[in-house]
């Protein structure tokens, strides 16, 4: 397989998918153009196959999980080697037939959408028993020692040697010294991704064969039956099996469903045949617009500048998380409408958006607010709604 790094038509092939899948902005993509125009990565790819090119230590960070305070770690090599680890993701694809069809996470042509299709069509978990975990801190416990084994009996041998080799190295760059630690399944790197399907693929397989509904997204699980004895007795299955792995359930994001109960999964909230925003991305959103409006608020009042310029700056901002191409998160438009059933959320959203932007212009929140600030400025500062722009794009989808 390793020969296939040196593979023009398969970089290039690389990049088309990655554009068709919109993935990319237009100086991503120009950046994508020159480096395998001019074969850039050829001589790293070269020494990989060769077997004489050494990867650098990889360097360790702490990133911030939302406003929550909490920390989760990750992993990075020199960016010339995470240009070549992207690509080397793409090249595992070749493996997906490894996996059972209900897992979700990272596979080629299946995702997030596909599970949220799967439990929107599937009418009996509405009168079902359900359970729901979350693995604490997947990518980071996921052992080696566990993993690679099993791996080495499932793909090309020299690919093995380079994904042992990264693995087994518990050297780290932590503020510019090398430590030594265990990096899991390496979160951060493109790679990992592969790795933590790989991990618990056995799993997976067991419910699959008893066609047992269960989806799987990374280290998220979500699974039903028909009795609440049944229930248990999956769930024993699933802590066992994850000890086994040296995993363990997040006490916090573990849920028992009975019948006819309303759960979120993947950012969406299922309630029978009812779709929606999920609680927490509900919850989230609603945090970043509070920040970001008494951010504003400061920056015009500190620049001298008029409310509306900070009105503006407000609107571009979110009309480009909720309707923009280019954003480094999925926009809404792309992510939640074409899935969600009803506006619930979407009209909460707009009331908090609509409170917010009021107070940034009189820097409090009370019913004055509407004269001082009506709906036709927020208009004018291009505020556009998401019940609205819900509907016209289920409009432009029938057509």
């Amino acid at each position: 397989m390793l020969e296939d790094l040196l593979n023009k038509d398969l970089w290039q092939d690389f990049l088309r998918r990655k554009v068709e899948n919109e993935f990319i902005s237009p100086r991503e993509k120009a950046f994508w153009e020159e480096y395998i125009d001019s074969e850039t990565y050829r001589p790293i790819c070269k020494g990989i196959y060769e077997g004489r090119y050494c990867f650098s230590v990889p360097s360790k960070h702490l990133i911030a999980k939302n406003s929550s305070g909490k920390k989760r770690t990750v992993y990075t090599f020199s960016d010339v080697e995470m240009v070549i680890l992207k690509y080397l993701s793409f090249l595992l694809y070749r493996y997906d037939y490894l996996f059972s069809n209900n897992l979700y996470s990272f596979r080629k042509g299946i995702g997030v959408k596909d599970a949220v299709s799967f439990l929107s069509r599937t009418r009996d978990t509405g009168r079902m028993y359900g359970y729901k975990l979350d693995v604490s801190s997947f990518f980071n416990s996921i052992s080696p020692s566990l993993l690679l084994p099993s791996l080495k009996d499932c793909i090309d041998e020299d690919l093995f040697v380079l994904l042992a080799t990264l693995l087994e190295d518990d050297r780290v760059c932590y503020h510019g010294e090398i430590i030594k630690e265990a990096k899991g399944a390496m979160p951060g790197t493109p790679i990992s991704n592969f790795l933590a399907n790989f991990y618990l693929k056995d799993l997976d397989h067991y419910f699959w064969k008893r066609k047992v509904i269960y989806l799987r997204y990374a280290d998220d699980i979500l699974l039903f039956a028909h009795s609440e004895e049944e229930i248990k007795e999956y769930s024993y299955y699933l802590k066992e099996y994850l000890h086994s792995k040296k995993l363990s359930v997040n006490p916090d994001k573990e849920l028992w469903i009975s019948p006819g109960d309303s759960f979120d999964f993947l950012g969406f909230s299922f309630s029978g045949k009812t779709v929606d925003v999920s609680s927490h991305s509900l919850e989230k959103v609603k945090g970043k617009i509070s920040r970001k409006a008494r951010a504003l608020r400061r920056w015009y009042l500190a620049k001298g500048l008029a409310p509306d310029a900070a009105l503006k700056a407000m609107n571009r901002i979110f009309n480009t998380k909720f309707y923009g191409k280019d954003s480094a998160d999925m926009s809404w438009q792309y992510w939640y409408f074409p899935l969600i059933t009803t506006d619930r959320r979407l009209h909460i959203i707009d009331t908090y958006m609509q409170q917010y932007q009021r107070f940034i212009v009189t820097g409090r929140h009370y019913k004055m607010n509407y004269a001082y600030c009506p709906y036709d400025r927020l208009r004018a500062c291009g505020y556009k709604p998401l019940v609205t722009a819900y509907y016209e794009f289920r409009e432009k989808q029938k057509e």
